[in-house]
């Protein structure tokens, strides 16, 4: 076992409760810190690896030995990552649009906050 392998199976419940607070921080902060277009993306990566720390927190290596194979796990393992890798796809169009041009909530909010400053009612009865 390599000395890093061990530092995170020593280290695990740690590195899941920072990874907590990093999806907490970037929910809060990460707009100002990341920009807006970066942000979701990183709070996405954070968030997916809290469960990861979980589940390898959880599995016990002997149980994984003792009941599947090796070949048995790193194939899961291996399928999940295929799986979600193949999803990278449908970004791409997601990317590709511009919230404002698309969106009838921007406009809203551009008309309510130009309202409110300039000192006018935005709500109108």
């Amino acid at each position: 076992m390599k000395v890093s392998d061990q530092f995170l199976l020593k280290n695990r419940p740690v590195l899941m409760i920072l990874s907590f607070f990093l999806v907490v921080y970037l929910i809060f902060f990460g707009r100002q810190l990341f920009g807006v277009w970066v942000n979701p993306f990183m709070i996405l990566t954070s968030t997916i690896l809290f469960p990861f720390l979980y589940i390898f927190y959880k599995i016990d290596h002997q149980q994984v030995n003792s009941t599947l194979s090796r070949s048995t796990g790193w194939a899961g393992i291996l399928f999940s990552l295929l799986a979600m890798v193949s999803f990278f796809p449908m970004f791409k169009n997601v990317l590709s649009i511009d919230p404002y041009k698309v969106s009838d909530v921007m406009v809203q909010l551009e008309t309510l906050c130009r309202r409110f400053f300039l000192g006018e009612n935005p709500y109108y009865a």
